[in-house]
């Protein structure tokens, strides 16, 4: 990585990632003439990357603009073992395969510095998701990769007290993977076509000394381009899954000093997310409504910042707030689902100390 006061910066460098998964899963149908239905295996993935990035700042030179840019060449290989039984029909299957993928990725950004505290942005670059398997479901899905453009702003005024950021964002995914539950099977598709759009705005202002005010919101908009689910059933047109339209959050935060006796941080968050559908098909069994929810924390810090003392409160409101909703497709004969909530109000105090305090 490069170190000093030029106007080049850059850094190289490699990644390695190896991971062996297994998975068991049994079904047992409670109905008179119900069934057993098994399955699983063992995954193993292999991945490896090099990548490098290089940057000119020209400042030095007069010039209010800088540029970066990176590239990375990715390669996976996956190396799959998997059953699937059903006793009662006679059915003990197995397989072996292995998948390998390569791709390469990089990115581009300039930034223009209007002011000393402003500076615009436009981001280009190309990212890859690599392929793989549903474990015990003997199927296998591509790679999907991403072209995506950004465009933003980053500002700092009232001589620090305020922040504001906005960045407007284009994301054209080919062969998006999509997760769903088909009977009593969890697998993996690609989507051919889907385009996400959106604008994030992050506030943060400072008007009394101690008390900090953040405004954050998001619009997404995210469409499949072009998904044939099944040979008579089109989703092009529809919303992706697990895509709010709007997100926000608003949060408040106060510290003040104790003198010797140390410090006290007060805050309290609230975050509200809109309906969401949970799976391809845009049908209403599929969708979570909107929630929202409220957390509360007291911190107390010693002079030397060795040791905290953290009370917290999640969830005030106790809601039921619903986290993943998985049904099936409603093309198999079950009408199965599986819900998960987030926790309900969980409160505690946490105790910390680390070594050093402050130099």
């Amino acid at each position: 990585m490069s170190a000093g006061d030029g106007p080049w910066e850059w850094i190289v460098g490699a990644f390695y990632f190896d991971e062996k998964l297994q998975t068991d899963y049994l079904f047992q149908d409670s109905s008179p003439f119900g069934f057993t239905f098994m399955n699983g295996g063992e995954l193993d993935t292999t991945s490896y990357a090099v990548f490098g990035q290089l940057g000119y700042d020209f400042r030095d030179s007069g010039n209010p603009f800088k540029i970066v840019g990176g590239i990375r060449y990715t390669q996976d290989e996956k190396d799959i073992s998997e059953y699937q039984m059903i006793p009662q029909f006679l059915v003990d299957l197995s397989d072996e395969d292995n998948q390998n993928w390569d791709e390469v990725t990089g990115q581009v950004e300039f930034d223009y510095f209007v002011a000393e505290d402003v500076m615009a942005y436009l981001m280009l670059s190309h990212g890859y998701k690599g392929g793989g398997y549903s474990i015990g479901q003997f199927d296998k899905y591509d790679p999907e990769t991403m072209d995506a453009a950004e465009l933003g702003l980053k500002s700092q005024f009232m001589n620090n007290r305020a922040q504001v950021n906005v960045a407007a964002f284009y994301d054209k995914y080919e062969d998006l993977q999509v997760n769903f539950l088909e009977f009593t099977s969890f697998t993996t598709d690609n989507a051919a076509k889907a385009t996400i759009t959106g604008i994030e705005v992050e506030t943060q202002f400072i008007p009394v000394d101690g008390l900090i005010v953040g405004v954050n919101g998001t619009w997404l908009s995210a469409e499949f381009d072009d998904y044939q689910f099944t040979p008579t059933i089109d989703l092009s047109g529809d919303t992706v899954n697990r895509a709010p339209k709007y997100t926000a959050q608003i949060f408040l935060q106060y510290d003040w000093s104790l003198g010797d006796r140390g410090s006290m941080t007060a805050r309290a968050d609230y975050y509200w997310q809109d309906e969401v559908y949970y799976r391809v098909q845009n049908i209403e069994r599929h969708k979570a409504d909107a929630f929202d929810t409220a957390d509360a924390r007291l911190m107390w810090t010693s002079a030397d910042e060795r040791w905290v003392i953290d009370a917290f409160v999640k969830n005030l409101a106790d809601e039921d707030n619903l986290r993943n909703l998985t049904v099936s497709d409603g093309l198999s004969t079950g009408d199965n689902s599986f819900v998960s909530y987030y926790p309900p109000r969980t409160y505690g105090v946490r105790f910390g100390w680390r070594m050093g305090g402050v130099q």
